[in-house]
């Protein structure tokens, strides 16, 4: 059966060695949503509204593969997948490396337990991007909005983002995502965000 595109859920991520996008396809008043998997990111990248696709097609892939996150405040979340912070602190310490989804915390008054030092305010400053963005409470609160790949874990790193007596996470490949997952609940640690990616609510 011949399906087509009638919305493009989100822009495509990378689960194991393809590169899959979400898409809609209304058709005779529903509108189930499939995902579609391709080689490259250029080519999840090209499907579009109209794109025909056969429904053998689907990806039906492996139900249990993983896809990690990890809960960050802002405005440190904000800051790693812009690759102006590429340390996180933390307390303790994972043999696990590779693309880690970053979900920004909820809005809270107030600032972060971490409060940013001088320097650390003076490279934010440097960047106006980053108030700009921080002022979009419903896509950078509460949302996946984007990956970094976590490559090393050290104690000793000399970056101003690195904090005394903690883990020190080296991060990598930032990627700030056009359309953030909106509403969705932190959790503690490395956790599997598989769910959230397929069916996410895409601002």
């Amino acid at each position: 059966m011949i399906r087509t595109v009638t919305k493009v859920m989100g822009e495509p991520h990378l689960f194991g060695n393809k590169w899959h996008v979400l898409v809609e396809s209304r058709n005779w008043g529903s509108a189930p949503n499939h995902i579609l998997a391709f080689d490259s990111k250029e080519a999840a990248s090209a499907i579009e509204i109209g794109y025909k696709y056969s429904t053998d097609d689907i990806y039906r892939g492996q139900q249990t593969l993983k896809v990690q996150a990890l809960s960050v405040q802002q405005p440190f979340a904000l800051l790693e997948v812009l690759g102006i912070k590429y340390i996180e602190n933390r307390a303790w310490k994972t043999d696990y490396r590779g693309r880690i989804y970053i979900h920004a915390c909820a809005w809270k008054k107030g600032r972060s337990a971490y409060q940013l030092t001088e320097e650390q305010e003076t490279i934010i400053s440097q960047n106006p991007i980053v108030t700009s963005l921080l002022s979009e409470k419903d896509s950078m609160y509460s949302a996946i909005i984007g990956h970094v790949d976590l490559v090393d874990i050290v104690e000793n790193n000399k970056s101003t983002w690195a904090l005394k007596d903690h883990y020190h996470w080296v991060l990598a490949n930032p990627v700030l995502f056009e359309n953030p997952i909106i509403n969705v609940k932190g959790q503690l640690g490395i956790w599997n965000c598989r769910e959230i990616m397929i069916n996410g609510n895409f601002k």
